[in-house]
């Protein structure tokens, strides 16, 4: 019963994983050598620009999500560089929209058709926000809705939001680029130690969020 009660809370999770494991056998290989190509052509540094700005905005703009760019651009870029873009381009637009939230509160959510979804993280949010809670809080909520959540709800620090947002993203960074270039490479082994770890840090940030709220 534990575990359907936990699979019926991360079913985003599950999900996920289930849809990088089916990854290898749906894409074409000549898709990923094609994209290598005109990598090589554009340049390293515009590539990973361009991805480090898709995902800003994907942040920013809570309703949209590509998170599934993550395992073709980790195969493309290599899982180290891409779970460096991935740390400092959800980190920035998790503050963007913290600072959105907090100086335009729910004129800017509503403008994003997001208040609704915010406001069901009002009792999960504590006003007097820890550091400590922050940062597990972040191992357990997407950084979209979750930032302009607290940005509305709490009164912690803009200098202590981005330090523990940068922490708490930094985990599925480079879980999400290590197994996306696993998978999409067909080292299975390598996956499945990633789909493990993954779960690990759930469950430590789940109990170790608990604790720092409590």
């Amino acid at each position: 019963m534990d575990f359907f009660r936990w699979a019926s809370r991360h079913y985003i999770f599950i999900g996920l994983v289930s849809l990088l494991i089916l990854s290898p056998f749906l894409l074409p290989s000549e898709w990923i050598d094609g994209a290598r190509e005109f990598i090589g052509k554009a340049g390293l540094l515009q590539g990973l620009f361009i991805l480090g700005v898709i995902l800003f905005f994907s942040t920013v703009i809570a309703p949209l999500n590509t998170i599934s760019l993550v395992p073709f651009a980790s195969v493309i870029f290599g899982w180290q560089l891409t779970s460096l873009v991935c740390i400092a381009a959800w980190t920035i637009g998790a503050v963007v929209a913290f600072l959105l939230s907090r100086r335009f509160g729910k004129r800017a959510l509503s403008f994003l058709r997001i208040l609704q979804e915010t406001e069901k993280y009002s009792n999960r949010v504590p006003q007097e926000l820890s550091f400590l809670s922050l940062i597990f809080l972040r191992m357990l909520i997407p950084v979209d809705i979750l930032s302009y959540a607290i940005g509305l709800f709490t009164n912690i620090s803009l200098f202590r939001y981005t330090l523990a947002t940068a922490i708490g993203v930094t985990p599925f960074s480079i879980i999400w680029s290590y197994g996306g270039e696993a998978a999409l490479s067909k080292q299975y082994l390598a996956l499945f130690s990633a789909g493990a770890v993954a779960v690990l840090v759930i469950l430590i940030g789940r109990h170790f969020y608990k604790i720092n709220k409590n």
